[in-house]
């Protein structure tokens, strides 16, 4: 059994997950994903953890971002 089994962490997208408001301001490509938030749902994963990615983005802008997430 692992320390997270059964616990489901869903964590909004934009400026929580990954600061994008500069670049959403600026008209730039959302930054990626940092090592440290990876490194930590990495972990939280691998000891049983699910995590989802909440956001009120539509469907289309999200499939963009999820291979940096997943």
């Amino acid at each position: 059994m692992g320390k997270f089994d059964r616990v489901l962490l869903a964590c909004d997208f934009d400026n929580t997950l990954v600061y994008t408001e500069p670049a959403l301001v600026a008209g730039e490509p959302i930054p990626s994903l940092s090592p440290e938030n990876r490194a930590a749902l990495e972990h939280f994963t691998a000891n049983g953890g699910h995590f989802a990615v909440a956001t009120r983005r539509a469907l289309a802008a999200s499939r963009m971002l999820s291979s940096d997430v997943s």
